[in-house]
């Protein structure tokens, strides 16, 4: 579903979002996140003898798969006279290198594990923001459900709640900001977008606006955009704008508003 709405064509967008939205949580999220979900309940309460057991077992089924099914890894460990059951300890791992950005370009095909058909293989790539974009494939319907239901169990910590309403200042491209409206409303996941790009004094009190109007429970933002609206509400002693809690995607220390 998420593949059709990232496809379909602007005018149809965001009807499909406001229907895909009215799907209760516990059938849109699918078995996958829920499984995983679940899983961290129980397991983020376990003792570090039970993780590291745990995560020793899990170890040792990912570098059988890699040895038999991604054929980079066949040729690190034949080149190093090594077989999976030589890694007996996380501190064995250093036998082996570690994976670069430099390495993945270079091997992009042959770190596609074999024992996957073609259809599972979702192709995506980073912004860049530190250099050249990295390409590289995820598991279809696997990698993002997982990697969700980790955020989420992370975000509980702090209050958070599936469906509590978030305002986003990140990286993401508004399309509405060439006509001047620089926020967009996600209906999915009821996250509201502000631009990360125009966060100028003039563009700033509108921000202030949207944010008192959609009393969010929660910002997720980079700490330099969130430093900008903080700064700029201290300096112009804006108040009444409160949320429960913040979440910093990126960590930078020491910062001074």
């Amino acid at each position: 579903m998420r593949n059709l709405i990232r496809k379909a064509p602007s005018w149809i967008k965001e009807p499909i979002k406001y229907l895909y939205g009215l799907i209760p949580y516990e059938k849109r999220l699918g078995k996958v996140f829920w499984d995983t979900y679940n899983f961290l309940q129980k397991s983020q309460w376990w003792s570090k003898e039970q993780l590291e057991e745990y995560q020793l077992k899990q170890l040792e089924k990912l570098l059988k798969h890699a040895y038999e099914n991604v054929s980079y890894y066949r040729k690190v460990f034949d080149e190093r006279k090594l077989k999976p059951k030589d890694i007996h300890s996380f501190d064995d791992l250093k036998k082996l290198p570690f994976l670069t950005k430099e390495i993945i370009r270079n091997n992009f095909n042959d770190l596609m594990a074999k024992n996957l058909p073609k259809s599972m293989f979702q192709y995506t790539s980073t912004s860049g923001s530190t250099g050249i974009p990295l390409a590289f494939y995820h598991e279809k319907g696997l990698s993002t459900a997982k990697e969700w239901a980790f955020m989420v169990t992370q975000w509980n910590r702090v209050g958070y709640k599936i469906g509590d309403k978030c305002i986003v200042l990140r990286g993401n491209v508004i399309r509405s900001a060439s006509k001047g409206k620089f926020w967009e409303y996600n209906p999915v996941n009821k996250n509201l977008f502000l631009s990360s790009s125009h966060m100028t004094d003039e563009i700033l009190p509108e921000y202030i606006a949207k944010i008192r109007e959609f009393k969010p429970d929660f910002i997720q933002a980079y700490p330099s955009a969130i430093t900008i609206l903080a700064r700029f509400m201290k300096e112009h002693n804006i108040t009444n704008c409160l949320i429960k809690n913040l979440n910093e995607k990126v960590s930078m220390p020491h910062i001074k508003i």
